[in-house]
């Protein structure tokens, strides 16, 4: 009968598991109009969440967001020490993120967003329980790509749930006029951002991604064309 050591031993990925995870993350990383179509939405529900006080609608919103892709993708750049997947995965988080902080912002005016509640006081300064969840949620992430046989939408929604309510919650601190909440949430989304990509970071050099650094650089360069 295997036991948990022998299964755990069978988790190394082959070469085309290792390609797939590759081609798939920079192709779900590249920032068409679906992909911002799909941002906005999850912005809009996280945000409206967020000012009403409703912790169902926040995740809710996580389950359309695609903020996944890009932080993998930066994660395997820097695994490969591929200079040109790690500036591409930060130009993307970059956009990504003031595209986040805008549209929050910009609901936050359109709903009359004017108290703060709960939802949003939880979420204004870093803390090791997120730091935890920003962890492990690299990994499950990481991992999910890897193995196509995980589920890859629940890490989605762990990662989402770390990244994107800081940020949503900075830019109603900017509403609001209140630096507390802008600077305590920017400083939480940079937190867990950190802690997602170098949780990820590691699993993606655990498992030698460096040889395949050729194939991504060859996914980039059609995605240009």
């Amino acid at each position: 009968m295997p036991t948990v050591f022998s299964r755990l031993a069978t988790i190394q990925p082959t070469h085309e598991e290792k390609k797939d995870a590759v081609l798939r993350l920079i192709d779900e990383s590249s920032p068409t109009g679906g992909f911002y179509i799909m941002l906005m939405c999850a912005t809009v529900i996280v945000a409206v969440g967020l000012m009403i006080g409703n912790a169902a609608i926040v995740i809710g919103g996580m389950l359309v967001s695609p903020l996944l892709a890009p932080l993998l993708s930066l994660a395997l750049g820097m695994a490969m020490g591929d200079k040109q997947v790690i500036l591409r995965s930060i130009w993307i988080i970059f956009v990504t993120s003031a595209f986040v902080f805008l549209v929050s912002w910009f609901m936050s005016f359109f709903m009359n967003f004017e108290s703060v509640n709960r939802e949003i006081v939880s979420r204004i300064e870093p803390s090791l329980a997120y730091l935890v969840v920003a962890l492990f949620a690299g990994i499950a992430g990481s991992f999910s790509y890897i193995k196509p046989t995980m589920n890859v939408i629940l890490p989605g929604v762990a990662i989402a749930i770390a990244v994107l309510p800081p940020l949503a919650v900075s830019a109603l601190g900017l509403s609001l006029g209140d630096t507390d909440i802008l600077f305590g949430a920017l400083s939480l989304y940079l937190v867990n951002l950190v802690g997602i990509v170098l949780a990820s970071l590691v699993v993606f050099a655990t498992f030698g991604f460096y040889p395949l650094r050729r194939r991504a650089e060859m996914e980039i360069k059609k995605e240009v064309k």
